[in-house]
């Protein structure tokens, strides 16, 4: 029964850092899109490569929704030092149970409210409309775009190669 125990607890451990390993270079790609292109930009270039639009309007409210998430778990976490609720650097390590419940029951209702802003936000720039759209931004295809699309080929091609060694 104890071995059990242990072989329950590696495998988890294991299946955490799967699912981190796999999550931080979504993260990673999620933080770089949303710092250096605009949704403006990006619904353009989507439109641009024939992305069908139910495709490209979640992604332009996904796009906008993560830098409020941000805002708002900075805030959450402002409020629960001013109300004593946190009271040192390592609530979350000491009461992991009571900082989660404190910190998602609020931030999932505040989720709900922001959701249906950017939706009514989308509906009134138009973004379920028909009619071709105006970009005022000029999008062009750069060399260190395609010398990043290589290098992004390249590292596919390699860890094809790898796993099909091992």
């Amino acid at each position: 029964m104890e071995s059990f125990c242990e072989a329950s607890i590696v495998f988890a451990i294991y299946m955490f850092i799967y699912f981190a390993s796999r999550m931080t270079l979504i993260a990673m790609f999620g933080g770089y899109i949303t710092k250096t292109t605009s949704v403006s930009e990006m619904l353009e270039a989507l439109n641009r490569m024939k992305v069908p639009r139910s495709i490209g309007i979640p992604f332009s409210v996904l796009l906008r929704f993560v830098p409020t998430i941000k805002i708002e778990l900075k805030a959450l976490k402002e409020n629960m030092k001013i109300r004593g609720i946190v009271t040192s650097r390592f609530f979350p390590l000491l009461h992991p149970i009571k900082y989660i419940e404190y910190t998602l029951v609020p931030l999932l209702m505040r989720m709900i409210k922001i959701s249906d802003e950017l939706s009514a936000s989308a509906l009134i720039r138009g973004l379920d409309s028909d009619e071709k759209r105006v970009t005022l931004t000029e999008l062009r295809f750069r060399k260190t775009d395609l010398m990043i699309g290589l290098l992004g080929a390249f590292m596919i091609a390699l860890m094809i190669v790898i796993q099909r060694i091992y």
